[in-house]
């Protein structure tokens, strides 16, 4: 092993008509500092260039970033909308609803009233304070996991089908902003569709209690989860394995962490320091969400209000749950936006 130069040491070497200093390679903390500066003053420069229309290093004139966004926007439609045969796997989203649906029914029993709790027996004392028979926390954590898989499958192709044009193009001096911008707003309106259909194989079966516009957003939330997902995994992942990724994704983020299984009342006892992971996780978000929508037709029997404490839920966390979800699709996103920008470099130069 050869013993590392010392950065404070400079060997002077004579040449014909010149002293030349050899000064010793950065080390490893000092090199990684200079590649994320430069890399961030790259993106920097790229952003700054996008919103200016302007770029005085190119050699030859380009088009602004609003206008390759147009294009890169047309020709990812001409991609996915052209041949209509994307219309097919949206009866797929339909069928993956109906499976959902017949999982359990609003048939909903609440704890016992407080009138009874007063005299009941020791043996119904859990029922005092837990419901009789609750399906919506399963029937919720089932569905959650179903469409953040179905949204990862479909997200994992965006970016990962052209992985390889993205490299020439990229080369090329194709701008990584306008490019990333036009993907996500084409996959937009698939977003929406494959949760209206969902949304319709699932009420074909199952009748919820609670307001059906919350459901439609649960949904959506989810499969737009799901997609930002999606593209994380088909960045980081080698192709041939992002499928199984996706089902140890959506299987980690739906058992482990989304208080259906364990619950929110026991993490801080059990997993202290790690609480924050289920802060981060749409299931979480989601499960709380749908379950406070489908209880809350119940609201009227005395004590039911009680149940929420049971699970570490609020009643009036509704509002915050979905803007959770909408906000952890975006977070994803920037991931993803900032792992093609640091990974596979080489390739894009």
């Amino acid at each position: 092993l050869k013993k590392p130069p010392d950065p404070d040491m400079e060997e002077k070497v004579k040449g014909d008509d010149q002293l030349v200093d050899i000064k010793p390679a950065p080390g490893c903390f000092e090199l990684a500092f200079q590649q994320t500066k430069a890399y961030w003053l790259e993106v920097w420069e790229e952003f700054y260039n996008f919103l200016t229309c302007s770029d005085p290093k190119k050699a030859r004139q380009t088009p602004n970033g609003f206008r390759i966004y147009y294009w890169c926007c047309k020709r990812t439609y001409q991609q996915l909308y052209r041949d209509g045969y994307w219309m097919l796997g949206l009866f797929m989203h339909v069928g993956l609803g109906l499976f959902c649906s017949v999982m359990g029914t609003s048939f909903f029993i609440g704890p016992l009233p407080t009138n009874v709790c007063e005299t009941a027996p020791t043996q119904q004392v859990q029922s005092c304070t837990q419901s009789l028979n609750n399906p919506f926390l399963g029937i919720g954590t089932f569905t959650s996991w179903a469409v953040l898989f179905a949204g990862m499958v479909e997200g994992i192709n965006t970016f990962g089908l052209e992985q390889v044009v993205f490299w020439r193009h990229s080369s090329h001096g194709l701008p990584l902003i306008p490019y990333f911008a036009a993907k996500v707003t084409m996959d937009a309106p698939r977003m929406v569709l494959d949760a209206l259909f969902f949304f319709w194989g699932l009420t074909s079966g199952y009748t919820s209690m609670g307001n059906d516009g919350y459901l439609f957003a649960f949904i959506l939330l989810n499969y737009w989860v799901g997609y930002s997902m999606g593209y994380f995994i088909s960045v980081t992942a080698e192709p041939r394995n992002r499928s199984l990724y996706c089902v140890l994704f959506s299987m980690m983020w739906t058992v482990v962490f989304s208080g259906g299984v364990v619950l929110l009342t026991e993490i801080d006892d059990q997993y202290e320091g790690l609480t924050w992971i289920w802060d981060i996780s749409p299931t979480r978000w989601g499960v709380e969400a749908f379950f406070l929508n489908e209880v809350s037709f119940y609201e009227y029997m005395v004590g039911v209000v009680r149940i929420y404490s049971v699970y570490g839920y609020n009643e009036d966390n509704l509002p915050k749950d979905f803007g959770i979800m909408f906000a952890l699709g975006w977070f994803w996103q920037f991931i993803t936006f900032i792992l093609m920008k640091l990974l596979n470099r080489d390739q894009q130069k």
